[in-house]
């Protein structure tokens, strides 16, 4: 009897486990995304999640991860997530869309942004994840360049502007900290990426226009046109 009882209590349990497994949920894509962006850019990437389950509600959190692979050789660099709490009946999608900054972690050329849902670790409900949404996207470099506002005098004062030799920077808020100093040509290529000292040495730049970056704490980028005579 004990023993007739104990397989009861199992097949039950995986039985519920094997329910609870029904939960399968797929990403795909959901309008038509830009083939090419500028570096400075933000871009949405708008994707479907399905519940692809005949019976069970999917309901919980989902995490929603974005990374990019700027090489080709499939190491990803972390960009941003969502969290969601939904809930999302048998057969039905639910469209979401997330903001990509065309950041650092991209190079010039092609890229593959992927996107994919996963559990929370703190959530009770869980779900199998089938698949995941990859993106090609090209990025072209600061041909846009000239839309980027020198600077604010408010906010940092870069000088001398245009340059020959060395750029000081000063920021006009003491609650703004600066952490690092970034430095790009037109093409998207990263020429300089150094801790914040005040100052950064262009002598050896050539002349032309340049977008120099400012990083704070809170990993807020600031972007200002700079010109090296």
């Amino acid at each position: 009897m004990k023993k007739t009882m104990l397989l009861c209590l199992a097949f039950l349990c995986f039985t519920c486990q094997r329910i609870e497994a029904q939960v399968i949920l797929g990403i795909s894509p959901s309008g038509i995304y830009n083939n090419n962006t500028y570096f400075g850019n933000i871009e949405f990437f708008s994707y479907s999640l399905a519940n692809l389950s005949i019976q069970d509600t999917l309901k919980g959190v989902i995490l929603v991860d974005v990374a990019v692979d700027s090489s080709g050789n499939g190491n990803l660099d972390y960009l941003v997530y969502d969290s969601l709490n939904l809930t999302i009946p048998p057969n039905t999608f639910y469209t979401d869309s997330l903001l990509v900054p065309i950041t650092p972690q991209f190079r010039q050329g092609i890229n593959t942004v992927v996107i994919w849902p996963k559990n929370d670790p703190q959530a009770v409900n869980r779900f199998i994840v089938k698949d995941s949404l990859e993106v090609n996207i090209n990025i072209l470099g600061y041909s846009a360049i000239n839309e980027v506002p020198t600077y604010n005098r408010e906010e940092v004062l870069l000088f001398p502007n245009p340059v020959h030799d060395i750029m000081y920077f000063k920021t006009r808020n003491a609650e703004t900290s600066i952490e690092r100093v970034r430095v790009w040509d037109m093409y998207g290529q990263l020429l300089k990426d150094e801790s914040f000292l005040g100052w950064i040495n262009m002598k050896e730049m050539a002349q032309g226009t340049y977008l120099v970056e400012f990083i704070n704490k809170e990993r807020i980028i600031k972007r200002y046109k700079a010109v090296k005579e």
